[in-house]
């Protein structure tokens, strides 16, 4: 057993988690897609739910490396065109290919009411509204921001309505209500 059949279970658990969902993916499902026998599997994870924990903890650690990446400081960049960019990204492929949303916010819809797996889940909101935070409070220090909301609450507002657009748009089967909050979101945070 090597490493590459590890990333290969986890590739696959985690493209039919985001498409199926974590009870619909069954065990068979995951090690038929990643062409390795049971045992591979137990090799590398004690259960579903183990593999489920790994596979979080994978496409986590990607969307916030994405998230730093795009939010970060650049002085190429001010703060709201870097939101911007964040925004808009669920609006281009793979994401629009089937409006699937996103696999964690799918996943905290199907599993967000487990006592174990809750503390997961609000930890990785509370990441990404730290790194929205940042690069608001760079924004209302330049003047591009509005300043009276504090950016704590500005970035708790980004998170909710980004999800509840990922959410709208995965039931319209559109991509029109994440396009819809990108845009009214920036006109909120925009100065006067």
């Amino acid at each position: 057993m090597n490493a590459s059949t590890r990333e290969r279970l986890l590739d696959a658990g985690v493209a039919l988690f985001w498409r199926e969902g974590y009870t619909a993916a069954g065990l068979a499902d995951i090690l038929r897609a990643a062409e390795v026998p049971k045992g591979s599997f137990y090799h590398f994870f004690t259960s579903k739910e183990d593999f489920l924990r790994a596979a979080l903890d994978r496409y986590c650690a990607n969307l916030l490396t994405h998230l730093a990446e795009v939010l970060g400081p650049d002085a190429q960049r001010s703060a709201l065109t870097r939101i911007d960019e964040f925004l808009s990204f669920q609006l281009k492929p793979p994401f629009t290919d089937d409006y699937r949303g996103c696999m964690f916010g799918n996943l905290t819809q199907e599993l967000g009411e487990q006592d174990d797996l809750r503390p997961i889940f609000e930890q990785i909101f509370r990441e990404m509204e730290a790194l929205f935070e940042s690069a608001l409070r760079e924004g209302q220090a330049a003047g591009e921001v509005r300043r009276d909301i504090p950016a704590a609450e500005l970035a708790a507002y980004l998170v909710h309505g980004f999800y509840g657009a990922l959410l709208r748009s995965k039931a319209a089967g559109s991509k029109t209500p994440v396009s819809r909050n990108r845009d009214l979101t920036l006109k909120f945070l925009k100065a006067e």
